[in-house]
């Protein structure tokens, strides 16, 4: 995966995860990691193009053993995003909107 949208032309998405197996939780995240930035251990914050949402979602579905993982993929809405307000220490660069 290798999808990087302009920050203006991308939606945010939440990307959480519980994998079971090591090997495929460091595959997911490496993968993960390359689009966004990590927000907590098993949460990602990735700005995509919407054309850029499906193939994400499929390759973590390659990735996954759905019998005992699970992938959340939320989208938040523009809406949301100007009223999203973040405090404190940050990874990657601050949100477009923020004023604290």
């Amino acid at each position: 995966m290798s999808l990087k949208a302009p920050i203006d032309a991308a939606q945010c998405h939440l990307i959480a995860y519980d994998i079971a197996d090591d090997k495929r939780r460091i595959e997911a995240a490496k993968a993960l990691l390359k689009l966004g930035v990590r927000v907590q251990y098993s949460l990602f914050e990735l700005w995509l193009a919407p054309g850029d949402v499906a193939p994400v979602v499929a390759a973590l579905g390659e990735i996954i053993d759905a019998r005992f993982d699970r992938v959340d993929v939320v989208a938040v809405c523009a809406g949301c995003t100007e009223r999203w307000r973040r405090l404190g220490a940050t990874v990657g660069p601050p949100l477009p909107w923020q004023v604290i």
